[in-house]
């Protein structure tokens, strides 16, 4: 699968469990990051540009480190967090919560967790 279209299938992912959790969250503010979100077509230049930098993060971890999965959907999902809503998220004291929750819930989908398996062993072998 050719990389990009991995991230636009996990992006569109992490857009459906935006908005679910913007609904949850009730505030106003995540309702209209989720809408945007989901109104936003992304390019695949823009795309290209996500999968650049966050491929640089993840080969800057130790390979051998046990919870390198773990930690390279984390950076995935900051990446596109920052890319889709700006890096003012960086100040919001609920983004890394909103990581959290989000990571958690696609982790524990069988289906989005291969997934994202498959889309960070893409983006960690790739020259």
């Amino acid at each position: 699968m050719e990389p990009v279209n991995s991230l636009s299938q996990v992006l569109s992912i992490l857009r459906r469990q935006m908005s679910e959790r913007a609904g949850k969250l009730g505030t106003q503010s995540a309702l209209s990051l989720s809408r945007s979100a989901e109104n936003t077509p992304a390019s695949a230049e823009a795309l290209r540009d996500v999968q650049r930098k966050v491929q640089e993060r993840i080969r800057a971890r130790d390979p051998n480190d046990e919870r390198r999965q773990s930690k390279a959907v984390r950076l995935f999902l900051e990446g596109v967090f920052i890319h889709e809503f700006g890096d003012s998220m960086l100040t919001d004291p609920a983004f890394y919560m909103l990581i959290d929750d989000v990571q958690l819930a696609m982790e524990s989908d069988s289906g989005i967790d291969q997934t994202l398996r498959r889309m960070v062993n893409e983006l960690s072998a790739q020259d």
